[in-house]
């Protein structure tokens, strides 16, 4: 409970401090580094790590951005801040019996993410965003599919539909992360000017974007790994691609780019559409392993699936 008070605590205090204009420009970045400890002490306690190392690493590091004027440091401290959270919003979550219980594990995750993404903020460092949200998300998703690598029960568990499942959420991501790079490096400056005034016209009338690498990858991923895990260990190769949603929510704050409610509700239709397509996922995922097709069979499917996991709080292993 300390540790829960402790982390959305400083959030919020990072964030009151952000909306003020006579403060002192170390005291959020000192909160920050404060928040970016407890985020690496539930990350190291969760997954089975050692706390004394890492809570050593973690505050000189902050306390090292905290005197040194470089923004490269804080830079660095930012995606540190926001792939520990990132990543520790994807392994905080349990398996989940039903879909309610999995849509109540996306949102932990994702405002475990927040806080991140405050602590990101508190850093306040002078660099390309676009750059900071991709190394963020390489960093993110390489270190929930690292982590989990030693939960999953090896690639040798995870069968032939493991297989494709992995492979197409490897492809959407690299189909995604591709195409937008491509567009911003190689695009002519008519396709670019076409795509930013159809994002526009979407935010004038819908008041915000989806983000589809979050509502295609991340939110399914995070919901149907959740509920997948109530079957079998398997699962959790499906929630490390949560990552592609934990990862954009933690640079929400810190994308000056966009406004922060413009940013607020695409993330919020992203979180929705994900929703959707992730309910959809579990219900043919139900229908391939038991043929369930009507409500009472669901039912009764759903009331044998509770494979036992380690408490929310608990080291998973």
């Amino acid at each position: 409970m300390a540790w829960i008070i402790g982390v959305y605590g400083s959030a919020i205090l990072i964030g009151i401090l952000e909306l003020l204009s006579a403060t002192p420009d170390w005291l959020p970045r000192a909160i920050a580094v404060v928040l970016t400890c407890l985020l690496a002490l539930g990350l190291t306690v969760r997954s089975g790590g050692h706390v004394p190392v890492v809570l050593l690493l973690s505050g000189a590091l902050g306390l090292a951005a905290l005197l040194i004027p470089s923004d490269l440091l804080r830079a660095g401290c930012a995606v540190g801040a926001a792939a520990v959270a990132a990543c520790l919003g994807v392994l905080a979550t349990k398996p989940a019996t039903t879909y309610l219980q999995a849509i109540r594990e996306v949102l932990i995750a994702l405002s475990l993410a927040l806080a991140g993404s405050m602590a990101a903020l508190g850093f306040a460092s002078n660099v390309n965003q676009a750059r900071l949200s991709y190394v963020v998300l390489v960093v993110a998703l390489g270190g929930s599919i690292a982590l989990i690598y030693r939960l999953g029960a090896g690639l040798h568990g995870l069968g032939q539909r493991g297989y494709l499942m992995v492979a197409g959420a490897l492809l959407l991501l690299a189909i995604a992360l591709a195409y937008t790079a491509a567009l911003r490096q190689w695009g002519s400056i008519d396709l670019n000017s076409a795509v930013v005034e159809a994002q526009g016209f979407i935010r004038r009338n819908a008041f915000g974007v989806p983000i589809p690498v979050v509502f295609f990858v991340g939110v399914p991923a995070l919901a149907w790994g959740a509920f997948m895990r109530a079957r079998r260990r398997q699962g959790w190769w499906v929630s490390a691609f949560g990552a592609a949603a934990t990862a954009p929510m933690t640079m929400v704050a810190v994308d000056r780019s966009i406004p922060l409610l413009q940013a607020s509700v695409g993330m919020s239709y992203s979180i929705l559409l994900g929703l959707l397509i992730g309910f959809l996922l579990v219900r043919v995922e139900q229908f391939l392993d038991t043929g369930a097709t009507s409500k009472r069979s669901r039912r009764a499917e759903e009331h044998l699936a509770h494979r036992p996991e380690p408490s929310r709080m608990s080291p998973l292993h």
